[in-house]
């Protein structure tokens, strides 16, 4: 199955911020300002 770049993209931050809320809440925090600097979460 092939995914188009956004879906992929849509994974991969999925995943990261699965990973941080269990490891680093102000990385979180950071990582959330970030997306939604990019208009991405």
């Amino acid at each position: 199955m092939l995914l188009n770049k956004e879906e992929m993209l849509e994974q991969i931050i999925e995943k990261k911020r699965e990973y941080l809320k269990t490891r680093d809440k102000f990385e979180l925090e950071l990582f959330e300002n970030f997306l939604s600097n990019m208009n991405l979460g």
